[in-house]
């Protein structure tokens, strides 16, 4: 049923519990980069490049829509966002979204 996408391949070993969605799945790398495989209608397994020297720490998917935490504290999403679940808040200058991340 639907599309197959897989992007990056992934360089090392797999880091942590995948998380899946309605019809994909996202892992992280023990590299500190995420790959994702399945449907792709939403945009979904479109993994962000990352800045130099940052990495994802942890991984969450909804029905069509990914969320990445970057080591910077960041939460990123992407995917569906039919009811906004992928609208992370601007924060105020020096506030991190996770500040319990080194």
């Amino acid at each position: 049923f639907g599309s197959s996408h897989f992007g990056r391949r992934p360089r090392r070993g797999v880091a942590g519990m995948p998380a899946a969605g309605a019809r994909h799945t996202v892992l992280l790398c023990s590299d500190g980069h995420a790959v994702a495989c399945g449907d792709n209608t939403y945009g979904q397994c479109d993994i962000p490049e990352l800045k130099a020297g940052s990495s994802y720490v942890q991984v969450a998917a909804g029905g069509f829509h990914t969320v990445l935490l970057r080591s910077d504290g960041r939460a990123i999403a992407f995917g569906s966002n039919r009811e906004g679940q992928c609208n992370v808040p601007v924060l105020e200058a020096g506030v991190r979204d996770c500040p319990g991340l080194p």
